[in-house]
C-alpha cells in the first residue's frame, strides 16, 4: 500500500518544488505560517503558570 500512490505523490512534489523555486517568497511566507501556527498549538498546550 505504501506504493500505491508514491507515484502522484512524487508528481506533487515535484510540482511543488518548481513552483517554491520560482516563487522563494510564497515558501518563506508558507513556513511563517506553519511554524506560527505550530508556535500557537504549544502555547495553548502548555498548562499555565501558578
Amino acid at each position: 500500500m505504501f506504493t500505491q500512490y508514491a507515484e502522484p505523490q512524487y508528481k506533487a512534489y515535484i510540482e511543488a518544488v518548481n513552483y517554491f523555486n520560482g516563487n522563494p517568497q510564497k515558501l518563506i511566507d508558507a513556513e511563517k505560517f506553519v511554524m506560527k501556527e505550530i508556535l500557537h498549538f504549544i502555547d495553548i498546550q502548555l498548562p499555565g503558570e501558578g
